[in-house]
């Protein structure tokens, strides 16, 4: 008589068993819902909602920026609309000087996560930039890279613009570089090695035209 093996008592077991084995997974199942149902209702709870921007407090929307399931949790495009969004609706200087001042009341933990939010963004658009820079010819690339930089410039100044009160980079400023080429490669910084690889030309040629464009104002100034 042939030795019964473990796996020939377990199909015995299961084959006997059939009703407390569908109740028992069942059960599991059951279980298993459960508990992704009460992950996914904490997440829904603790997510802060996207805040309406009319009437959402400048504390409200430095909260939506900064937590790991407001602001970072939206799919990219998105994320920039809302970015860009509350860029514009505090453009104005004491509209500006609130939302800095709630950032600045954040503990240092919270502001590393708005920067970086802040600067996945800005990856996802160098890159973007790089992909349409290689589809195009040499002839067109050099226009491409100046609006490009005066895009760059533009909302590089917007960061830093204050009027009579703080600037919007003021509580994140401690190392920030301050041209757009630099800016650039900060952000490559935080790129793999094959996106830096595939990103080189494109850089240098911001860097170029960068030292181009400052080499034209002195010359006029």
């Amino acid at each position: 008589m042939a030795k019964k093996t473990l796996k020939d008592e377990i199909t015995r077991y299961l084959a006997g068993n059939q009703r407390q084995v569908s109740i028992v997974a069942a059960c599991v199942g059951a279980s298993v819902v459960m508990i992704l149902g009460a992950f996914w209702l904490y997440d829904l709870i603790v997510a802060p909602p996207v805040p309406n921007l009319e009437t959402a407090s400048p504390e409200e929307v430095a909260t939506f920026m900064a937590h790991r399931r407001g602001l970072a949790r939206l799919p990219m495009q998105e994320r920039k609309v809302r970015l860009f969004e509350i860029f514009r609706h505090y453009t104005p200087p004491e509209r500006r000087d609130a939302l800095a001042r709630a950032f600045d009341r954040m503990p240092q933990s919270e502001r590393s996560q708005v920067r970086d939010a802040v600067f996945e963004v800005a990856k996802d658009q160098l890159m973007q930039d790089v992909d349409l820079y290689r589809q195009l010819s040499s002839q067109r690339r050099g226009s491409f890279v100046e609006e490009r930089v005066k895009h760059y410039d533009q909302f590089r100044r917007h960061l830093r613009r204050r009027d009579t009160g703080k600037a919007l980079v003021d509580p994140f400023s401690k190392g920030l570089p301050t041209r757009s080429d630099e800016w650039m490669k900060m952000v490559v910084s935080r790129t793999t090695a094959d996106e830096r690889a595939k990103a080189r030309d494109y850089l240098d040629h911001v860097t170029e035209v960068v030292e181009r464009m400052k080499k034209r104002e002195q010359r006029s100034g």
